[in-house]
């Protein structure tokens, strides 16, 4: 303000003289020019209004050009001395811009400390994150970091100066980043489903590819972390972060080395998983917190490592490879058990599926009642007509009829009477926010909550999970309710309709017994016919009408290709609003196609969003791909959304990804 201010005087005060000269002039005039040549003065008086202009524009020009060199005026002329040397101590700078962003004022610091010459340039251009700080219209805007040419600042925005404050915390970046890499790490690795290779593979064969791994693991550790055998199948490790685990193309290199080994030329018998911990405040909780990461990363298919840090997000690394199914029927049975003693123990038991719900989100949730119905216990079934698939919808009110209103309930109902001991079961999801209504728990919700689902889980966990029998290696949720109720340590009655619409499930998400089976969905789906499940009737209510065809052929003949093995099959009208399972079904169409390994299908499915839909064989893992623009699913299923109403932005995203990945 010091500074406007000054600036504003100096042009007043040159004004001013300017002023008095032309008052000057006019009085000589005045008294020197006789009456008829008046015009004379007037002329004097004009010039000397616009010699006044002309100067006091020019030494506004010449003043504003100097403020935005930058730099010319150091803040202790502003501020005074003591507070600019505060400032440069404390390695803190400003900036200041126009309303546009373009930068009128920089600090000292920025450009003579660290050598940060920007005034003139718009801001945006050192990092969108400045741009998102003005455009924010919240009353307390949060301090944010950004990283500038290599250092890191803490930025504080003060929206009605258009002034930005620079704190340089590169120096405690590094000195955090030094201190992470030494922290201490506590590791678990085990063999994926080792108890079904003891049962499956000979004695000699087994014994040399167990050899093998072991001497893997030792030699990988050998000089940077301690390793120790703990069980047959299990392994401990201690060491440092930094020295731990070596990260290539986005996986352990322990994980991609074990599962390469193989003995005489046969295929590798099976992967390793390990979950880790480091930076706890103390051993027994980092080994407890390791053990936990060790039975997601299985839970979601294993071949993959779960690491976390005591005070941040963990995260999932590997998982690049198509998770096999368990023939392990003792498992099957444990897991049939604990949903049937989660059942039993609830007063009432609401399920639901996911947003836009399909028949197998359906036939899992009656599955459910089934099961509870058989146990005496009250189910209702968590349903929102315009929240699922037309032709699911359809299907399922036709199979309730007048008993619509007894084994459905709706939202608000539910949430009035969902109490402390009321069990929620989800089906064909695990997220809260992907729910049929989205969020109507949270993952802190002092409720129970047991969940059935074949997508691989995410790395946050419900407070009160009681039961969790995903299994990321079955086809569908159907399939693991069809499983769970053969293996029932008690007689589940069943109804023929619900064994149809269960069956509907697996043949949709199978996309017709074409994906993603195995020994265990035909033996699940073989149990469902002898319940009297009707093939005719599941493939009658699962065929597409007419204009679902039209839709697809018209995606489909505009397809683009990368490396002759990637189709993308992208919508013509970019203005179209398509729905994600209509996605899902070009790129599963797509995948019918000989030489396609990976399918995408591309389009607006809301106003602000662009949806992408991934499917493949069993080569080309889509769900790594997807999960770097923020999606997710199986290894040879998964979607995203996008927030952009460019379709043609969104395909050029994933086409990079794609490439980079190549």
């Amino acid at each position: 303000m010091r500074r406007i201010a000054r600036e504003l005087a100096i042009a007043a005060a040159v004004f001013g003289v300017a002023g008095a000269l032309m008052i000057a002039v006019l009085a000589a005039c005045i008294a020197l020019v006789p009456f008829a040549h008046y015009w004379i003065v007037c002329a004097s008086i004009a010039a000397g209004y616009i010699i006044a202009l002309a100067v006091t524009a020019f030494t506004i020009y010449i003043r504003g050009k100097n403020f935005q060199d930058g730099g010319d005026l150091p803040l202790k002329e502003i501020y005074g001395s003591e507070v600019g040397e505060e400032f440069s101590h404390g390695k803190i700078g400003i900036i200041v811009t126009d309303e546009r962003g373009f930068i009128l004022y920089q600090s000292e610091y920025l450009s003579q400390g660290v050598n940060l010459k920007v005034t003139g340039r718009n801001i945006a251009e050192l990092s969108d994150r400045f741009k998102n700080l003005m455009e924010n219209t919240s009353e307390a805007i949060p301090q944010t970091h950004i990283d500038i040419e290599s250092r890191r600042y803490e930025v504080e925005y003060i929206k009605h100066g258009n002034l930005f404050i620079l704190k340089d915390v590169t120096a405690l970046k590094n000195k955090q980043r030094d201190y992470l890499n030494s922290a201490p790490i506590v590791a678990f690795a085990r063999i994926d489903k080792y108890d079904e290779l003891v049962t499956t593979t000979d004695e000699v064969t087994l014994s040399r590819w167990m050899n093998r791994v072991r001497d893997t693991l030792f030699d990988i550790a050998e000089g940077k972390y301690f390793i120790k055998s703990i069980s047959s199948d299990t392994y401990m490790i201690l060491g440092q972060f930094s020295n731990a685990f070596q990260i290539n193309n986005g996986e352990l290199d322990l994980i991609s080395r074990v599962r390469n080994i193989s003995v005489k030329g046969n295929e590798p018998l099976s992967t390793i998983s390990i979950g880790a911990a480091y930076d706890y405040p103390d051993m027994a909780s980092a080994c407890d917190s390791a053990m936990r990461n060790l039975d997601m990363a299985e839970a979601r298919g294993g071949d993959q490592a779960l690491i976390s840090h005591f005070a941040d997000k963990s995260d999932y690394i590997g998982g690049k490879t198509e998770s096999k199914a368990s023939i392990n029927r003792a498992k099957i049975r444990l897991l049939s058990k604990g949903l049937i003693d989660a059942i039993k123990g609830a007063n009432l038991v609401l399920t639901m599926g996911h947003y836009n719900a399909d028949f197998d989100s359906i036939g899992a949730c009656l599955g459910i009642r089934a099961i509870a119905q058989s146990l005496g216990v009250n189910c209702r079934i968590v349903y929102a007509h315009e929240n699922t698939e037309a032709e699911c919808a359809k299907a399922f009110e036709e199979f309730c009829g007048e008993d619509l209103k007894k084994i459905t309930i709706p939202y608000s109902e539910a949430l009035g009477i969902k109490d402390s001991k009321t069990l929620i079961v989800l089906v064909d999801v695990s997220q809260p926010e992907r729910l049929v209504y989205p969020n109507f728990i949270s993952y802190d919700s002092d409720v129970d909550v047991a969940i059935v689902d074949h997508h691989r889980r995410s790395n946050q966990t419900f407070k009160r999970c009681v039961y969790d029998g995903s299994d990321s290696s079955a086809s569908s949720a159907c399939e693991l309710l069809a499983s769970y109720i053969e293996n029932a340590p008690l007689h589940i009655d069943l109804p023929s309709r619900v064994a149809t619409l269960m069956l509907a499930g697996t043949i949709i998400d199978t996309t017709r017994f074409r994906s993603k089976v195995s020994e265990p969905t035909f033996r699940a789906m073989s149990f469902l016919m002898n319940r009297g499940a009707s093939t005719t009737i599941a493939n009658q209510i699962t065929k597409e009408d007419y204009q679902q065809f039209k839709e697809k052929i018209k995606f489909l003949q505009n397809t683009q290709k990368i490396n002759g093995i990637i189709c993308l099959a992208i919508n013509p009208d970019h203005d179209e609003i398509v729905s994600p399972t209509m996605l899902a079904m070009v790129a599963n169409q797509a995948m019918t196609i000989s030489e396609n390994d990976a399918a995408f299908a591309i389009s607006r499915v809301s106003t602000t969003k662009v949806g992408i839909s991934g499917r493949s064989n069993r080569d080309f893992n889509v769900e790594s791909v997807l999960k770097k623009l923020g999606g997710g699913g199986h290894f040879s299923a998964a979607a995203t959304t996008i927030e952009s109403t460019d379709v043609n932005e969104v395909v050029s995203m994933l086409t990079d990804v794609l490439t980079e990945d190549m």
